[in-house]
Order: structure tokens, then sequence, then C-alpha cells
């Protein structure tokens, strides 16, 4: 064979060569690509490292570990169901199937801090919407570990780096849920009272004399949910400082429990879980309930609980402007990973599940709540499109909304929450 055919076939199977080689990584890819930021593994490193029984860092205990992890939540949410922590290859028991969750519940921020003073271990991962720092400056967390939960890279990039979840560079709060402050309501309960579709979106329906409306709202029993509410609608604005300040000056205070005695009469019942109030919605028991997003989604659903069974009842909800928002998240108890640095590891696998694609899927599904994890819309738009619209119309998978163009619920100091607290008993009388 001469010189120049050897060379030609030469090139012919360095072709060949490439060609496959070629093929194989396009085979293997996995889009899209992910950026992943310095000190985070990948997705794919991490379903790599569960095939194979093992998480994928280091500090990280063998799946073999055996335990319980105390989680203190919400009562009257849910948050046991195993829908919104172990779906998918990140969740909870497919990495430590050994490990019991036992579910401690407190009432409102308040409460729990009252407990955690009393008790500071008394739970190793620790709930929080908008009372982060303050448990923070009582010294009752401390700092996560961002590269133990590396599903925050799926974030959308504004819920990464949001100021509300760090104290300084340090991480102490995983968001894994976002909402409102809402009105869901029945339309045609309004319509046939007479009450202007005008005020529908206002929140004078709430603080204006409407005869009509007495006894026939609903209202959670937790007086963030509406000293907010009045506030906005005599005037004032929503940021910590300005909350101080309106509630510190008697004049200005005096002017916010002037709206919520003018709206007292229209309450006919003050309620924890969210079943007692949406059944009574649902049954025309109330004409209208105060809660979040997860009130309109569960009203929405029907009693099967299936998407758009119920829309004969006509059911409207209303975010008043300027709207609150918040965000819920998880934290972890100060001083677990000294005590037991095992189970401090093992906290941050929980809250990694908790911000899993799938579980997040369903949560805006489910309670019609924004996800932090950008991956989750995905998955909704695929499985179930006909939802796309409620997305769209709630905004939830707007970051910028929830974050900058509402006022982002953050709780004021303890001396003033003590003082709405205070006016909160005379109140409920």
């Amino acid at each position: 064979m001469s010189q120049s055919s050897s060379w030609k076939l030469y090139l012919m199977v360095a072709a060949i060569i490439c060609l496959v080689v070629g093929f194989g990584i396009g085979w293997v890819a996995r889009p899209p690509v992910e950026i992943i930021p310095a000190g985070y593994v990948s997705s794919a490193e991490y379903e790599e490292a569960l095939q194979a029984r093992a998480y994928p860092l280091p500090e990280m205990p063998y799946s073999n570990y055996t335990g319980k992890l105390r989680v203190y939540t919400w009562t009257g949410l849910g948050r046991e169901d195993p829908m919104w922590w172990d779906e998918g290859p990140w969740g909870f028991s497919k990495i430590y199937p050994n490990v019991d969750i036992e579910w401690l519940y407190f009432e409102d921020e308040p409460h729990a801090l009252s407990v955690l003073e009393l008790d500071p271990d008394y739970a190793d991962v620790i709930e929080v919407c908008g009372g982060q720092f303050k448990l923070h400056d009582y010294d009752l967390i401390e700092p996560i570990d961002p590269t133990m939960v590396p599903l925050i890279s799926e974030f959308f990039p504004l819920w990464e780096t949001f100021d509300a979840f760090y104290e300084g560079d340090e991480l102490y709060t995983v968001p894994f849920e976002f909402g409102y402050t809402s009105l869901t309501y029945r339309i045609d309960m309004f319509e046939d009272m007479g009450i202007s579709e005008a005020l529908w979106n206002d929140t004078a329906l709430l603080f204006s004399d409407i005869p009509a409306l007495d006894g026939q709202i609903w209202m959670y029993d937790s007086v963030i949910e509406i000293m907010d509410l009045a506030a906005s609608h005599v005037g004032y604005d929503l940021t910590v400082e300005d909350m101080i300040e309106w509630t510190s000056n008697e004049t200005m205070f005096d002017e916010v429990k002037d709206a919520l005695w003018g709206f007292k009469p229209k309450i006919d019942q003050f309620y924890i879980g969210v079943e007692e109030a949406y059944s009574a919605l649902m049954a025309g028991e109330c004409a209208a309930v105060i809660g979040w997003c997860d009130m309109y989604a569960v009203v929405k659903s029907g009693p099967d609980g299936e998407f758009g069974t119920a829309d004969d009842l006509d059911v409207g909800f209303s975010f008043f402007s300027p709207m609150l928002s918040w965000g819920s998240g998880y934290t972890i108890n100060k001083g677990l990973k000294e005590r037991d640095p095992e189970l401090y590891a093992v906290a941050h696998a929980f809250i990694n599940a908790a911000v899993a694609r799938e579980a997040q899927a369903n949560k805006i599904m489910e309670w019609y709540t924004g996800a932090p994890n950008r991956y989750a819309y995905d998955i909704v738009e695929e499985e179930f499109p006909e939802f796309i619209p409620v997305i769209e119309e709630m905004r939830l998978d707007d970051p910028i909304f929830f974050a900058e163009e509402s006022a982002y619920w953050i709780e004021p100091p303890t001396d003033t929450i003590d003082k709405w607290e205070e006016f909160w008993l005379e109140f409920q009388l």
C-alpha cells in the first residue's frame, strides 16, 4: 500500500472515531446545560451519588444513618405530607430512609419564639416566615451551609441572593414557597349582596361600612394578616421601619386600630385550619375568607380536589395593593452542628428535599404558591398545561413581583409585635 493510501486510510479512521465520540457525547449530554455556582455540585453528580446510595458531599453521613429529625412548623398547613419533601430522586427518605421526622407545631412566629426562648434545643429545623432575623438576634439559629443544599443552584437568581435570607454574607434561611395575604371570595354572593365590583380588589371592601358584609368574612387568627392591610388602608407603608413608626406613635396607631374596629362587624369567625375555612366558603356559610394563596387553591379545586371542578362556585381572589408578600423557609437550630454534626448534615438534606423541583411543582399545583426552584414550572407546564393561566394570573413565577414590587414581610421587633398582640386580644373579645 502506498504512503498516500495509508494517509487516506488514517484520515478515514480518525473521522469515524470523531463521529462515534461525538455521537456518544451528544447522547449523554443533559440539556439544558446547568450553570453551577462555585462550591455546589450539579444535579447530575447528585443523581449519580444517589444511585450509589452515597451523598455526594463528604460531610454527609451514609444513607444507613439512623436517627430522628425534629421539624418545627406552622400548625394546620399539612407540612408533614411527604409530597412537600419526599418527591423525586432528592426525596428525603430516598437519601435517609432510616431517619424519622418528628413534627412540632406553632400557631404563629411569636409563639415559636417564646417556646424556643424557654428551650433553645426544642427543634432541629425551624420554619420561618419573616421571623428569621429575630431568631438570629436571639441567637437561636445558625448559618446554613449552601454547599450542602445543592438544589439552591436551581433557584431563580433573585431568590439565590435575596437579602431577606442572609445576615451579612451568611445564609440563614432557604425559602421553599412564596405567597401573599389575600381575600378569596364567592363572586355570586358578592353580586347577590349588591357589592360594587369596584370594591372587590380594594381594601375599602374591608374597612368601609358595608352592612351586607357583616358576619360574612372568616379571618385567619393572626393579627399579622390584618394589621398590615389596615395600616395600608389608612396610608402607611409596610417596611419594618414604617411599622415601628406607626406602632410607636399613638396617634398613628389609633388610626390603624380604628380601621380594624370598623372591620370587626364583618368577621363571623376566626380560624386556624385552612380546611374548615374553605369548607365554610364552599358551603356558603361565609362570603369571603382572608388567608393566603392556598385558600383560593382549595376552593377552586372543589370537594374532589380536582382542578377546575368548583368553577360553578364563581370563586375570585384579591391581593390588595400594596400587596404584602411573604416567603416561608427553613432554618437550622443554633448549636446543632456542635451537638450532632451528622444530624446537622441530615437537616440540610431535608431542606434540600423541600426545594427539589418535584416537591416544588406540587406546591405550585396544590397550593397555588410561588416556588423558588425555576425548574418546577417546567414540570407543571408538562404535566398540567391547563394550570399555566393560573400561574400567570397570580404571578407565581415572578420573583420580582414578590421581592421588589410588593412589601416583603419581615417581622418587626418584639415590642412592636407585643403591641399588636395586646390589641388583638381585646379585638377578639
